[in-house]
């Protein structure tokens, strides 16, 4: 996934990430990715890894001593690529807690061009582009057997209709493309593209902006669930995942 677009400062950005999303599997030491530069002049580019967690809905970053970035700072030539590594450290080489999937964060942020003399003006607007990259470790060992993860709809008496996300399975949830439908199959509502991601171990929930009448008219929720469609009658909420 990659996360915003930060208007800070001159010229187009060229700076791209690919992939947009990073697997270790169990016992592999070293993964890539690859930054590119498509405009006409040097960007500068910093990295750092961070350990993700979630607390209470919130996403939490915390520096990682189980993972390092090489190199963590690089100027890329207009045209060019550079290679990154993502190496485990003797700290990462450890069982997963509770034979959990770890996750991590590397951000990705072009650094705005150096001014050349103190107080001189700068020229137009920058627009300094920040990648948050998600970065996912396998654990050494087979998971323990888990319930599986549960997806529902609820109302509080006053507020808005929630998603609420429950995973107590060894691996991440990502929701993405939520529609929801009336009787005769149409769509009364819809949030496209990614929602968010659901860690192992810990649950969410999105407030969905959706009127009485048309909360009423709801009979079926759409939504993909790591990369597959999934369909679920309202009535029979909440929707297992995996399915039993």
């Amino acid at each position: 996934m990659l996360w915003a677009v930060l208007p800070l400062a001159a010229g187009a950005s060229g700076l791209s990430v690919m992939p947009a999303g990073v697997e270790f599997a169990a016992g592999q030491g070293v993964q890539g990715l690859w930054l590119r530069n498509t405009g006409a002049t040097p960007v500068d580019v910093q990295l750092r890894l961070f350990q993700w967690t979630q607390e209470a809905g919130d996403d939490r970053l915390t520096p990682s001593t189980r993972l390092t970035v090489s190199p963590p700072m690089t100027r890329i030539a207009p045209g060019q690529r550079q290679l990154v590594r993502i190496i485990r450290t003797r700290a990462g080489a450890s069982p997963a807690p509770a034979g959990r999937e770890q996750s991590f964060r590397l951000l990705v942020d072009e650094l705005p061009p150096a001014v050349t003399e103190p107080g001189a003006p700068r020229a137009g607007l920058n627009f300094v582009l920040s990648f948050s990259v998600p970065v996912f470790v396998a654990p050494e060992s087979a998971p323990a057997p888990s319930a599986p993860a549960r997806l529902s709809l609820e109302r509080a008496p006053s507020g808005p209709v929630r998603l609420q996300a429950r995973n107590p399975t060894p691996r991440r949830l990502q929701l993405a493309d939520l529609r929801l439908l009336d009787g005769a199959g149409e769509t009364v509502f819809a949030r496209p593209g990614l929602l968010g991601y659901v860690l192992a171990g810990t649950e969410r929930s999105w407030p969905l902006e959706l009127e009485a009448g048309t909360w009423a008219a709801v009979k079926e929720i759409r939504i993909r669930i790591n990369g597959e469609t999934v369909r679920h009658a309202l009535s029979a909420l909440p929707l297992e995942w995996p399915a039993p």
